[in-house]
């Protein structure tokens, strides 16, 4: 119907409805089983499977993991995705582990937009486009994600994301707010890498555009609204 639906499969692992789901125009959420769980959106039929069963679900607007290990395959029209915090334009997700996102441009480029917890947060970008992230106060809260080409820090009061490249990271974007630090790699006891900058304005934040020298455009980093850069 029109309302808000909730699908609760949390409470019991054992006896509950197999068939198939379906949301209405109102904002629904799935609540996972407490077991290992494959959220796959990849294909014509979202569905979600466990060792035991198959659930096929269709216009569910969030989708919530249990206590065990959520994997969350995205379909390529998927383009936007926000942790934790309900979303009027994107999928909302609870509790996943692991995220794969396989949307591209015309060039063939991954083009997803991952927004982070509304909690203060530490993004570890570990290769192109993939890493993961993990709210502070809560550390059980994290998300290993790959294919998001754009990082967005949550506009919550006072939250304070950092986001930390390691030898092999980057993104093409990252939008962050005036309280996040980006922390670039800076090599063996803080040599060897260089970076080039171009700095397009500061207005109580960073703007810029960071590239590895020497490195192709695929690994730039282009950032908007950070306070630190490191």
């Amino acid at each position: 119907g029109a309302g808000a639906d909730v699908f609760d499969y949390s409470q019991n692992n054992t006896q509950h409805f197999v068939g198939s789901l379906k949301g209405g125009a109102g904002a629904d959420e799935i609540k996972g089983l407490n077991t290992n769980t494959i959220w796959d959106l990849s294909g014509t039929q979202q569905k979600f499977t466990t060792a035991a069963e198959t659930v096929n679900f269709a216009e569910i607007e969030t989708l919530s993991g249990g206590t065990a290990l959520d994997t969350v395959k995205l379909s390529a029209d998927i383009k936007e995705v926000v942790l934790g915090t309900p979303s009027a334009t994107g999928l909302t997700l609870n509790n996943i582990e692991t995220l794969q996102a396989t949307s591209v441009d015309n060039n063939g480029k991954a083009d997803a937009k991952l927004t982070g917890y509304a909690a203060s947060s530490t993004w570890e970008i570990t290769g192109l486009n993939t890493g993961k992230i993990t709210d502070n106060a809560n550390s059980a809260n994290t998300t290993e994600f790959t294919g998001f080409s754009e990082l967005i820090s949550a506009t919550s009061t006072n939250n304070q994301d950092a986001f930390n490249f390691n030898s092999s990271g980057a993104v093409t974007n990252i939008t962050g707010q005036t309280n996040d630090t980006l922390n670039l790699y800076a090599g063996i006891n803080g040599f060897g890498v260089d970076y080039d900058w171009a700095v397009t304005s500061s207005n109580n934040s960073i703007q810029a555009q960071i590239k590895r020298s020497g490195q192709s455009t695929d690994v730039i980093i282009a950032l908007v609204g950070v306070g630190t850069i490191n």
